[in-house]
């Protein structure tokens, strides 16, 4: 009721993403004229390249030894990570046992988080599972940069921070084809049936196994990171103002 409210008084509704517009014109009846489509800045800190000890905050302060593949966000339902850890699951049936690599989750505990938790708990693979919990922003450039890759498969986002993080980054990048992620990454990053865990799996494994691929979604992930700069979102937001003022 009070969102509601709010929206009839605004002359302007600025939303991150076409995705989060869509959902607001089907859901409260909002003309499309008064949503405004303005992406949120990846902050500074996100870059390709950090200083020698923040690299080694990874392994320093969490013991991160082994090549790992990264998961960052909440621990919730919509995260879909019970998924992540299945597709995990069938990749290590695919690698040589003597292979190292770990999955790496790092995000603070969310609503009901505890069926997370038990899963990972009783994961064939659980010695190679490492919750992190919550991780400060400072810390998680360094997290980025020394993982294989970032996978985000979440069922829904709004945004999706973490995708545009990541290549900011320079870190390859598998997430969900729905909702704002395909939005933000298509043509950036692997997109994947968020439902599809043998399509995750198979997508984590090309991308283990192929350099390549990699190399092009580094390059074409720091790309798509350029349209996400403060300057360019505060232009779109000062525009939106200078129209509105008369």
């Amino acid at each position: 009721r009070q969102l509601r409210g709010c929206i009839a008084r605004a002359d302007a509704v600025i939303v991150p993403s076409v995705n989060t517009k869509n959902d607001l014109m089907e859901i409260l009846s909002i003309s499309k004229e008064k949503i405004h489509v303005v992406s949120p800045p990846v902050p500074a800190m996100f870059v390709p390249e950090g200083s020698e000890g923040e690299d080694q905050w990874p392994k320093m302060k969490y013991g991160l030894e082994r090549p790992f593949i990264l998961f960052v966000g909440t621990l919730e339902p919509r995260k879909n990570i019970p998924s992540l850890i299945r597709a995990f699951e069938l990749l290590r049936e695919q690698l040589p046992d003597e292979q190292e690599l770990d999955l790496v989750l790092a995000g603070k505990k969310g609503w009901l988080f505890e069926d997370i938790l038990k899963t990972i708990g009783t994961s064939p693979q659980r010695e190679k599972i490492v919750y992190l919990d919550y991780v400060p922003d400072a810390e998680l450039p360094a997290l980025y940069r020394q993982s294989e890759f970032l996978v985000y498969p979440s069922l829904y986002e709004g945004y999706g921070f973490p995708v545009v993080e990541a290549m900011a980054c320079g870190t390859p990048v598998i997430t969900s084809n729905t909702s704002s992620m395909k939005e933000v990454a298509d043509g950036a990053a692997i997109l994947v049936d968020p439902a599809d865990t043998e399509g995750l799996a198979g997508a984590m494994l090309e991308l283990l196994v192929q350099r390549s691929k990699r190399e092009t979604l580094t390059r074409l992930g720091l790309e798509r990171a350029q349209r996400y700069s403060a300057a360019i979102t505060a232009e779109n937001v000062l525009q939106l103002y200078e129209d509105l003022v008369p």
